[in-house]
């Protein structure tokens, strides 16, 4: 059964008094401006990471962000930014990763009806730690279900790629490459299998498990999201996800 959704309706995932910050929510960026200050704050991130330079541009969302079922989350402690990620539907524009890892993606498109691609993860640094990736990750996730998508992709820095195959199960689909938006870092293709994600998340991390990844995705509501984690160590390795991540 097909499930429709729009942004408004992952407006209030909440992080519970859990001992760690109590203050923070995540949201889609729905207005423009709130589009524009989560990329502005992506843009000054990956600059302290490296990744850009001091001079570079002002920040533009990228075309890709305006396709249907594309949206922006943003983190907020009070009123301030402190993560984000960009979910790309795939559609005519292509995708964002198409340039350095086309081949892939194809190949994605081939096996799968509905591609998507997870990039500008973002987290203040001393934020990190916290849960705030995985706040990210939650919502990305069921906004993903909700749209029936069927394959994430993403390109991350070889010193991520672990965290990404182990926790949230990635596999890698092709070698590194040097990505030109991000000044020659290296970069790893990687994709989920989202229709049999619930099921391998399950299994990887025993039905028991009171902190496994298909409880916290899949069956935990979005509002209570990290009832349950707040001594995981998720929420202190998951952080390492954003370094290098396009």
């Amino acid at each position: 059964m097909k499930t429709s959704a729009t942004p408004s309706g992952f407006a209030a995932l909440a992080l519970p008094s859990s001992g760690v910050l109590t203050e923070l929510t995540v949201s889609a960026a729905t207005l423009r401006v709130e589009r524009q200050r989560a990329v502005e704050f992506q843009r000054e991130v990956y600059r302290r990471e490296g990744l850009l330079r001091d001079d570079t541009l002002e920040p533009e969302v990228l075309p890709q962000a305006s396709a249907e079922g594309s949206t922006i989350f943003v983190v907020r402690e009070r009123d301030a930014i402190v993560g984000t990620v960009t979910f790309y539907m795939d559609s005519a524009m292509g995708l964002p990763m198409d340039a350095v890892h086309g081949e892939e993606v194809n190949e994605m498109r081939g096996r799968f009806a509905r591609v998507a691609e997870v990039g500008g993860l973002a987290v203040m640094k001393d934020r990190r730690g916290v849960g705030i990736t995985m706040m990210l990750c939650q919502a990305m996730f069921r906004w993903a279900v909700a749209r029936d998508t069927e394959c994430l992709v993403a390109c991350v820095n070889p010193s991520s790629r672990r965290v990404y195959s182990r926790m949230l199960l990635f596999e890698v689909l092709g070698e590194c490459k040097r990505h030109p938006r991000f000044l020659g870092a290296p970069s790893i293709p990687i994709g989920l299998d989202l229709t049999t994600a619930p099921e391998r998340y399950r299994d990887a991390h025993g039905a028991e498990a009171e902190n496994h990844l298909h409880k916290f995705f899949c069956e935990t509501p979005a509002q209570y999201g990290f009832a349950d984690l707040g001594s995981s160590p998720y929420l202190q390795s998951s952080d390492g996800l954003t370094r290098g991540a396009a």
